[in-house]
């Protein structure tokens, strides 16, 4: 029996009635990016996120610091100055408190935009004192709760040395999240990975893609629950090569 094949434009009209047509077609690079991945804003303006409307934010004492030079923001650096948080017990460094109060006031500002998480860096120039480390996290996350912010919403920042993996092993288990940057080798992720921290920052504009391999193939173990974030995406083509890797 020879069986009768419709015309090609009665097909094709058949199979699009079946279908339902996608009317969230990306319209920008963004917006594609978005549709693939989180999109985590690196930046210590709130306008800048109220634009592009990220998923996440993370800041660093560096991106506060070029916040407040522009007078929008000038009013955040009063308040972290007025804070009696913000007295430091290190006379070397008398500023480090204000740094960290004003990275808490930016990071509510964040939270308030986004409806995920934001990443808040505890002072390198304790990166090699594990103790040290912690007892920061967790004065970071006081201040955050004294402004009505839970630590589910917070990621904390730490640096990939010996001392602030040990910091995320201690921080990690206690179901404080962590976000691991400053990170250069794949030694250093493979650490960050064993100790289960939630994230691992490395800085994709700095590393080789064997490395970048390397990497994906040790977060893929059954074992690994790390999250794999680029950072220091310096250009969009950078942004967009990780785009699809497990």
């Amino acid at each position: 029996v020879r069986v009768r094949l419709a015309p090609a434009r009665a097909y094709v009209d058949e199979k699009q009635q079946g279908e339902a047509v996608n009317s969230n077609v990306a319209t920008t690079q963004l917006e594609a990016l978005k549709s693939m991945s989180v999109v985590v804003a690196d930046t210590g303006k709130p306008e800048l996120v109220k634009k592009f409307k990220p998923q996440d934010c993370t800041t660093n004492p560096s991106l506060c610091y070029q916040a407040v030079q522009d007078p929008e923001y000038q009013g955040f650096l009063q308040q972290a100055l007025n804070s009696k948080a913000a007295k430091s017990s290190d006379p070397a460094r008398p500023y480090a408190g204000v740094a960290d109060v004003l990275s808490v006031i930016i990071g509510a500002e964040m939270l308030k935009i986004v409806p995920g998480r934001v990443s808040t860096e505890v002072d390198a120039h304790l990166s090699h004192d594990a103790k040290a480390c912690y007892d920061k996290a967790m004065h970071l996350l006081d201040m955050y709760a004294a402004r009505g912010i839970e630590p589910s919403r917070v990621y904390i920042k730490l640096a990939s040395t010996w001392a602030g993996v040990e910091a995320c092993r201690r921080l990690q288990r206690e179901g404080v999240d962590c976000n691991m940057t400053l990170l250069f080798s794949f030694g250093q992720a493979a650490a960050c990975a064993d100790v289960g921290a939630a994230l691992i920052s490395p800085f994709v504009g700095r590393i080789l893609d064997w490395c970048a391999a390397l990497l994906c193939t040790h977060l893929a173990a059954p074992r690994c629950n790390s999250v794999l974030q680029g950072s220091w995406l310096t250009s969009v083509l950078i942004a967009l090569s990780p785009v699809g890797c497990s």
